[in-house]
C-alpha cells in the first residue's frame, strides 16, 4: 500500500494555538486602535469647525434659546433633548416646547441617527488595513488552524495505514518550522560541517533566514502553490526570481518528504511493517534515477549515490518519497470501505437509483464514453462550487476503496489528491470543461483520481471487477497512444454523482512517463496547431522523443503485456502458449 505526500499539515500545539491566538488578538487590536485614533482625530477637527470640539454645555443665550417656541423645530423633536427638562448641549431647564439655533431633528431608526457629516467622518477614518496587517492576520489564523489540525492528527491511530498519509502532513510543517531554510546560503565544508557560504552573493543573515523559515512554514501549512511562495520570497528583495523559485521548490519538497519519513517512523513504532521507495519526478538526474532503482528499502537506510534518506537530492529536485506498508488488518480496512460506500449511497446527496456494477461488461472505448456522458447529464454536480465541495470527501472515499482493492490484487496505489486543491488544478478543470465538453463541468472525469500500478495486465481485470462491487464502473481496454504510451482508464461514478478516474499501468510505463514522457507530452500540447505556441517542427521533435521513451518500455514487455497492448505477433509459439489461436493480430 503506497501513500504519496502532496499536502501539508500543522505544528504542534493546543487545539487553538495560544501563540497564534495572541498574535491574532494583538494584530486586530492594533488595527482597531489605528481606526480609533483616526476617528477621534477627524471628529475633533470637524467638531472644532462647528464650535463643539469640547462638547461643553452652552448657556441658553449663546444658542438663542426660546422656551415657548411656536413652530415645528421644538426641543422634543431634537436629538439633543433629554426628557423631561434637559438638553445635552444647553445648560439649565429646557422645556420640550422650546427651541434653539442648534436644533437637529430626530429621525427614524433606519435612517442616519446623527448629523450627516458624521457619516463622512467615519467613512474617511476607516481606511483599508495595510498589507502587513492582513498578512499578520492570515498567518495567525493559519497557525491556529495548524495547531488544531495537528492535535487532531496526532490522535489518529498510527497503525491505520490511511493515517500515515495524514500524519505526514503534520510532520511536514513541524520540519518547516524547525529546519526550514537551513541550507539557504550555506554549504558543507571539507570536514562535513555546515557553514555560511563565503560568497556575499549567496550568504544570508539570520534575520532573513527566520523570515524565510516563516514563509516556508505558512506555505506548507496552507497548501500554498510553489509559485506563490516564490513570489513571497522574491518580495523580500533579498533574492532574484530564479533563486526565489529554487528555494521555494526545494524547501517545500524537503519539508514534505521529511514529513513522510517521520510519519513512517511513527507507524513503524506502532508495529507496522513500513518500507520507503524513491519515486522519480519530472526530468530526474542520473543520481535520482540510481536512488529510485534501489526499490523498497528500510526507513533507516540511505538511498545509494549519496542521495540520503529522502528527496530532494539537489535544488529543484521534484522526486518524492513513498511509503509502502503491509496491513495486517485488511478485514477492518474492507469493513470500513464498505461502510463508507454504504453511507455515501444512503446519504441525501446520493444520485437516485445508484447501483454498483460494471456498466460496460465488454470493455469498449466508445461505450465507456457514452456511459460517462449519460452519468454527466444527470449529475447534480454541475458547477465549480459543487465540484470543490464534493472533491475532498470523494477523493478520500476513492482511495479508501482503492487501498483495499490494491491489497487484494497485489497492486500499488499512487494518488496525489483531488484536482481542485490548487489554483492550477482548478484552472485546468475549467479549461478542460470549456475546450472538450462545451462547458459541462460534470463531464470532467479526473477531479477525483488515482493510479493502480500493476505487474500483469490481468491484475487490472481483477481490480475492475472488485471496484464494481463498490461503485458504478465504465471501463475500456488497454489503449496505446500514437507515441506508444499505454495505460488503461476506468471511470467510476461515485454515489454523489461525481465521475472519478482510475488509471492502470505498470511501473516501467509510470517511470518512463515521469522520466521525460510527460514533459514531451506538454511540449506537444503547447506546440500543436491548436496550442498556445504552434510549432510543427517542435511538435514533431517532441513526438519523436516520446516514441523513443515509450518504445524502450514496450520492447522490454513480456508477450503477455504485448498481447494486452496489441503489440504481439499472434502466430508465434509464445502467443499460442498463452492460449492464442494463431492468425494476425493488431499491431500499432
Amino acid at each position: 500500500m503506497r501513500f504519496t505526500k502532496r499536502g501539508a499539515g500543522g505544528s504542534r500545539g493546543l487545539p487553538f494555538d495560544d501563540a497564534a491566538a495572541t498574535r491574532l488578538y494583538n494584530t486586530l487590536r492594533r488595527q482597531l486602535a489605528h481606526w480609533q485614533r483616526r476617528l477621534l482625530h477627524n471628529l475633533h477637527n470637524e467638531w472644532a469647525k462647528r464650535d463643539i470640539a469640547k462638547i461643553e454645555q452652552l448657556w441658553p443665550d449663546d444658542v438663542h434659546y426660546d422656551n415657548n417656541w411656536i413652530g415645528p423645530e421644538q426641543c422634543h423633536a431634537c436629538v439633543m433633548f433629554v426628557p423631561p427638562h434637559a438638553c445635552k448641549l444647553v445648560k439649565g431647564t429646557i422645556w420640550c416646547y422650546g427651541h434653539c439655533d442648534r436644533f437637529y431633528p430626530k429621525v427614524a431608526k433606519a435612517q442616519t441617527p446623527l448629523w450627516p457629516w458624521i457619516d463622512d467622518v467615519i467613512d474617511d477614518s476607516i481606511d483599508e488595513p495595510s498589507q502587513s496587517s492582513m498578512r499578520d492576520v492570515a498567518g495567525a489564523l493559519a497557525d491556529a488552524y495548524a495547531g488544531a489540525r495537528a492535535t487532531t492528527i496526532r490522535e489518529l491511530d498510527p497503525y491505520k495505514p490511511g493515517a500515515i498519509s495524514i500524519r505526514s502532513q503534520s510532520e511536514a510543517i513541524d520540519y518547516a518550522a524547525a529546519r526550514g531554510a537551513e541550507m539557504v546560503g550555506r554549504r558543507y565544508d571539507a570536514d562535513g560541517n555546515l557553514v555560511d557560504h563565503p560568497s556575499a552573493d549567496w550568504a544570508i543573515t539570520d534575520t532573513m533566514r527566520d523570515v524565510l523559515r516563516n514563509e516556508i512554514r505558512v506555505a506548507v501549512g496552507t497548501h500554498m502553490d510553489v509559485d506563490k511562495l516564490a513570489d513571497h520570497i522574491a518580495d523580500t528583495g533579498a533574492f532574484s526570481d530564479y533563486r526565489a523559485e529554487m528555494i521555494a521548490r526545494t524547501e517545500v519538497s524537503m519539508a514534505q518528504n521529511q514529513g513522510i519519513l517521520e510519519a513512517g517512523r511513527q507507524a513503524q513504532a506502532a508495529g507496522l511493517d513500513v518500507k520507503k521507495v524513491w519515486t522519480l519526478g519530472d526530468n530526474p538526474c542520473p543520481l535520482c534515477e540510481d536512488a529510485a532503482a534501489e526499490g523498497q528499502i528500510d526507513l533507516d537506510e540511505d538511498f545509494g549515490g549519496d542521495a540520503g534518506d529522502a528527496p530532494p537530492l539537489h535544488p529543484n529536485c521534484e522526486c518524492t518519497l513513498d511509503l509502502i506498508t503491509d496491513s495486517e488488518d485488511r478485514d477492518t480496512d474492507r469493513d470500513e470501505a464498505e461502510e463508507a460506500v454504504d453511507d455515501a449511497i444512503d446519504s441525501d446527496d446520493a444520485v437516485e437509483g445508484y447501483e454498483p456494477g460494471d456498466k460496460t461488461p465488454t470493455p469498449d472505448i466508445k461505450l465507456r464514453q457514452q456511459v460517462v456522458q449519460d452519468w454527466a447529464d444527470v449529475s447534480p454536480i454541475t458547477t465549480l462550487t459543487r465540484v470543490m465541495a464534493a472533491a475532498p470527501e470523494d477523493q478520500r472515499l476513492l482511495v479508501k476503496v482503492g487501498d483495499v482493492v490494491a491489497n487484494d490484487v497485489g497492486a500499488v496505489v499512487k494518488q496525489g489528491g483531488h484536482k481542485v486543491q490548487t489554483r492550477k488544478g482548478i484552472d485546468r478543470v475549467l479549461e478542460k470543461a470549456a475546450e472538450k465538453y462545451h462547458g459541462q463541468i460534470s463531464r470532467v472525469t479526473d477531479v477525483a483520481r488515482m493510479t493502480l500500478i500493476v505487474q500483469r495486465p490481468q491484475q487490472a481485470d481483477e481490480a475492475i471487477k472488485e471496484l464494481s462491487q463498490y461503485f458504478e464502473v465504465a471501463s475500456e481496454p488497454w489503449k496505446p497512444t500514437d507515441v506508444h504510451y499505454a495505460d488503461r482508464a476506468v471511470n467510476l461514478r461515485l454515489p454523489d454523482g461525481l465521475v472519478a478516474e482510475v488509471q492502470f499501468m505498470d511501473q516501467r510505463m509510470a517511470d518512463a512517463k515521469a522520466v521525460g514522457g510527460h514533459k514531451q507530452f506538454k511540449i506537444m500540447q503547447d506546440s500543436a496547431k491548436a496550442g498556445a505556441h504552434p510549432d510543427k517542427a517542435r511538435w514533431q521533435a517532441a513526438f519523436k522523443a516520446s516514441r523513443a521513451i515509450y518504445d524502450k518500455v514496450i520492447d522490454s514487455y513480456s508477450d503477455e503485456w504485448k498481447a494486452a497492448l496489441g503489440r504481439i505477433d499472434y502466430s508465434t509459439p509464445e502467443w499460442k502458449a498463452l492460449g492464442g489461436s494463431g492468425g494476425s493480430g493488431p499491431n500499432i
